[in-house]
């Protein structure tokens, strides 16, 4: 974790999954990935790097990068939060998955999520 003096938010990190997969998948939509609080990548080496901003004091970006070299995975988490109300927030999550297919990136999946939070 770093903060700079300019309000940029850096976070890095290294997740290893002994019992993941370490070789390029050619076909991700086939593969049972059996995602669990035990397991929760299905990758056996994950590299992840997170920048946050507040735009101002009622916006935040974030911008999350995830990159399993053995599948060829690469994982784009962009997200924007509005503070709405002292106690209400709107975060708009994205998460693009391009995977190595062919020898190639090739876009797989793309997922958007709203969320409305409480605080109480």
């Amino acid at each position: 974790d770093y903060m700079f003096n300019t309000g940029w938010y850096v976070n890095t990190g290294l997740l290893l999954n002994d019992q993941g997969i370490n070789q390029a998948v050619d076909d991700w939509s086939k593969l049972d990935l059996n995602l669990s609080p035990e397991n929760i990548m299905p990758t056996k080496w994950n590299y992840m790097i997170n920048t946050a901003k507040e735009v101002n004091p009622l916006l935040n970006a974030n911008v999350g990068l995830l990159y399993a070299p053995g599948a060829k995975l690469f994982i784009v988490i962009p997200s924007l939060t509005y503070n709405m109300a002292t106690n209400l927030d709107l975060t708009l999550l994205g998460q693009s998955f391009l995977a190595d297919i062919n020898g190639e990136f090739q876009a797989n999946n793309h997922r958007f999520f709203l969320r409305f939070k409480w605080s109480f």
